[in-house]
């Protein structure tokens, strides 16, 4: 894992492929240096450094935003308990395809976007808008 600071309280955790012919995992994160917002969750393998690496500097997981919901995106919300996730509407159709346990809610989306969110972290503002496909 590689940790690159694109501003202050923008990091990029990126994670090689594990096997060379698949692309590797970003994790992005946005941080107020006491809490953090997270853009995608990789799989488990990948947040669960994340995690470590965030409480390692006393930041707790406070949001997190799934793009899509393809398992190399959202997986790694297994372990996540207390935090705020918000992602599409569409979800249920997703999860169903790539999910296989017995009480697939774990993974569902908090807050549910249909055409348009907008949210407040820190120093940013996040629109997040409906668009259709990968």
């Amino acid at each position: 894992m590689e940790i690159i600071e694109i501003e202050s309280d923008i990091l990029l955790f990126q994670f090689e492929s594990e096997n060379r012919n698949l692309v590797g995992n970003n994790i992005f994160v946005m941080t107020d240096k006491v809490k953090a917002l997270l853009i995608d969750t990789g799989f488990e393998r990948h947040i669960r450094e994340v995690i470590i690496e965030l409480s390692k500097r006393e930041i707790k997981i406070d949001i997190v935003i799934i793009s899509h919901f393809h398992p190399d995106h959202f997986l790694g919300l297994k372990l996540f308990e207390g935090s705020k996730i918000i992602g599409s509407q569409y979800y249920k159709e997703s999860i169903e395809i790539f999910v296989d346990e017995s009480d697939p809610s774990i993974y569902f989306p908090d807050i549910k976007i249909d055409k348009k969110y907008k949210l407040k972290f820190g120093r940013h503002e996040i629109e997040m808008i409906e668009n259709p496909g990968h």
